[in-house]
């Protein structure tokens, strides 16, 4: 699991604002709950983020297994040719 770290830019104010908005609306406008809007929207936008990070390591490390299914080892021999060379060995 990827960790929410301080290198990750700051969740615009913008988006923060849209989604407190949203919330307060679904709510039925509420009065006096802007911050408890503003902290809830800011949580689900940050745990949105990480969700979308986790889901981004994972198909990261299964196409890493994937390639290393296909990938032969090192040292492994090559099956040998059969059949008749081609026109163009000499």
């Amino acid at each position: 699991m990827r960790a929410t770290t301080e290198t990750e830019p700051p969740i615009a104010q913008e988006t923060i604002a849209a989604l407190a908005r949203q919330i307060w609306e679904d709510e039925g406008r509420p009065a006096g709950r802007d911050l408890d809007h503003w902290v809830r929207a800011e949580q689900q936008l940050r745990a949105n983020r990480a969700n979308q990070a986790n889901q981004v390591d994972q198909a990261l490390q299964s196409n890493r297994a994937a390639g290393n299914a296909r990938t032969p080892a090192l040292g492994a021999r090559r099956p040998a040719a059969t059949g008749a060379p081609s026109k163009n060995h000499r």
